[in-house]
């Protein structure tokens, strides 16, 4: 037999019983044996449960954005739910009696496929994975899931040791989409990560890095979409960021980065100082960033709703920032430059501020 059924270890499905046992026996015999646990079409209530290493957690993905607008992912009795959002095979926390829902610990070779998980904004802090590292590489991957509604962070790595996040989407939690301080080695690829109180990926800390955050929507809340601190060998290509509440790209002590090919609009317009920017790059060492498209969007919000700047720099070594687009980034410059670079170029961008005369001419374009 390929895999193992969780409906054979008693698993009602129903959302209304507890399949916390039949969840862990079914994960034990999987660990055990071929490796892949089936999870068929239902809601599964279980308390929280530690994943063991090797094994493949498979579901039912055919979950949705929203089919009402982002409203859909909210509680609100004047807008209708569509009940599938969630998809096919989803879990449900009966209680927040621990840090996470799924916690995997050191858990290696995990894959977890088309699964939805909702945390019905039980507990305080109470994230939907959590994983915590050690020195081996532990290579977990994550497809076609739906984590929202969580109270902490969607997906928490800790100190991790290779990662993958594919295809995904993260919604609607409390904390950041993903936190990833101290984990090396990771991709995000092809996900969406959106309207969470905290940013859409954000990390910090020594050991932090080597990431490739590649076609990705990112729709950060504070502090922004990419937040990273002290963190190195970062590639942020082809992504899309729309109205983060801070900087669509923060790199604060940052070493060997390359931002290329994104477009920003809308980010950073309710933070202050210099979080009121696209970008935010300072203190940091072998930084490109080229090639981007940064858009405060005048027609939609006005001038004064604009962010304030399309890039904050300072302090600045062996690092080049040309060739960007900031045409109407922001409604105060382009670039505010603080200075202190060593061995840069700053060259070639194009743009200027918006005036708040041209509302009415962009507003008829």
């Amino acid at each position: 037999m390929p895999y193992v059924n969780l409906r054979d270890f008693g698993a009602l499905g129903d959302g209304a019983a507890d399949d916390t046992k039949a969840f862990c026996s079914a994960l034990r015999a999987a660990a055990q044996g071929d490796g892949t646990l089936y999870v068929p079409a239902g809601t599964y209530r279980i308390q929280p449960v530690r994943i063991p290493s090797s094994v493949t957690i498979l579901g039912h993905a055919s979950w949705g954005y929203s089919a009402w607008g982002y409203e859909n992912n909210k509680v609100k009795e004047e807008r209708p739910t569509d009940p599938q959002i969630n998809g096919h095979t989803v879990f449900v926390p009966a209680s927040a009696q621990g840090e996470a829902l799924w916690d995997l610990g050191e858990a290696s070779h995990v894959r977890i496929a088309g699964i939805s998980l909702d945390g019905q904004m039980l507990g305080n802090g109470f994230h939907g994975i959590l994983a915590r590292g050690g020195q081996k590489a532990q290579d977990l991957t994550l497809e076609d899931a739906r984590i929202c509604h969580f109270t902490g962070n969607g997906l928490t790595l800790d100190r991790v040791q290779g990662f993958a996040l594919r295809r995904s989407l993260i919604i609607r939690n409390l904390g950041h989409a993903m936190e990833v301080s101290g984990s090396r080695q990771g991709s995000v690829i092809d996900n969406q990560l959106s309207y969470n109180d905290g940013a859409g990926f954000w990390g910090l800390g020594q050991g932090t890095g080597d990431f490739t955050i590649t076609a990705n929507r990112i729709e950060g809340g504070g502090p922004g979409g990419i937040y990273l601190e002290d963190a190195d060998n970062i590639t942020v290509y082809g992504n899309s960021f729309d109205s983060c509440c801070g900087p669509s790209v923060t790199f604060l002590r940052c070493r060997i980065g390359s931002i290329t090919g994104n477009l920003s609009r809308l980010s950073g317009r309710v933070s202050q100082g210099d979080a009121n920017a696209h970008f935010r790059m300072e203190d940091s060492q072998g930084i490109v960033c080229a090639a981007n498209s940064l858009w405060g969007w005048p027609a939609l919000v006005g001038h004064d709703a604009m962010p304030w700047y399309g890039m904050v720099l300072r302090s600045l070594t062996g690092s080049v920032i040309a060739k960007n687009s900031m045409h109407d980034a922001g409604n105060r410059r382009c670039i505010l430059d603080y200075g202190g670079h060593r061995h840069c170029l700053v060259a070639d961008n194009q743009g200027r501020p918006h005036a708040p005369e041209e509302e009415e001419t962009h507003a008829d374009a």
